[in-house]
């Protein structure tokens, strides 16, 4: 007598049904949406819309790429951006967002080729956008550091080796008193405050740690991001006081 594993049976099952949830599909009259796992710089889903012509099907992205440069006052940097990206995809970049054509057997692909460069788009706008931002934040400081602490014990740009005995670039470093302070500009960009906080975490390791300040324009820009911050450095906003400035090399 043969008997079955309900496990087995019990985990495809699960499987199955926790796949079909990662997909969103809605059907609108002759136009059909469906939301992929895969998500923007803002946290909001890939989403394609279809529509068909006769055996071919239209793709695109609805425009959430272009959308998601306007959210930071960068929709300037889309075109140039999205050209290269729909050449690697091999669809097509307009205006104002990604668009291919495919037949049925080609669909799946077409729709993750879309959803993917829209998304690699975005994300890429917004490194640049953060990397500006960081440029600024940097250059503002070097000159607040060497107002503060004279010249000749500020270095812009300067190289450390943390514990792992990997070298860092830190925005400056202020040698005052017998002590080192490390200063980083950093914007609210995930890749910015996570690659920070490793930074930060490896320099505190050293048996002759510098004191950690990570600079950032606003903090109330960082949401939950200012916590991962907090937990590795001291965290100031650009304007802050010559005194507080001060008080970081007592």
């Amino acid at each position: 007598m043969t008997t079955t594993d309900t496990r087995a049976v019990d985990q495809a099952a699960a499987v199955e049904a926790a796949a079909r949830s990662l997909l969103l599909v809605r059907h609108d009259g002759q136009t059909s949406r469906v939301a992929l796992p895969i998500f923007y710089p803002s946290g909001a889903a890939a989403t394609v819309e279809v529509t068909q012509n006769g055996n071919q099907f239209l793709i695109s992205d609805a425009g959430l790429a272009y959308r998601e440069a306007e959210l930071i006052g960068a929709e300037n940097l889309f075109n140039r951006n999205a050209a290269p990206v729909a050449e690697q995809f091999g669809i097509d970049a307009g205006r104002r967002g990604f668009t291919a054509s495919a037949t049925i057997d080609q669909l799946a692909g077409a729709m993750a080729d879309v959803a993917a460069a829209s998304v690699q788009v975005a994300h890429r706008i917004c490194e640049r956008v953060a990397q500006r931002s960081e440029a600024a934040i940097a250059a503002h400081l070097y000159e607040r550091l060497v107002a503060v602490f004279g010249a000749q014990k500020v270095v812009a740009e300067a190289e450390i080796a943390g514990a792992s005995s990997h070298k860092w670039r830190v925005s400056a470093l202020v040698h005052v008193d017998g002590k080192d302070m490390a200063f980083e500009a950093v914007s609210n960009h995930h890749s910015s405050v996570y690659s920070s906080a490793t930074m930060f975490h490896d320099l505190s390791l050293l048996e002759r740690r510098p004191v950690p300040v990570a600079v950032v324009k606003d903090k109330a820009s960082f949401g939950a991001y200012l916590s991962i911050l907090s937990q590795a450095a001291n965290v100031i906003e650009e304007t802050v006081p010559n005194a507080a400035l001060k008080r970081l090399a007592a």
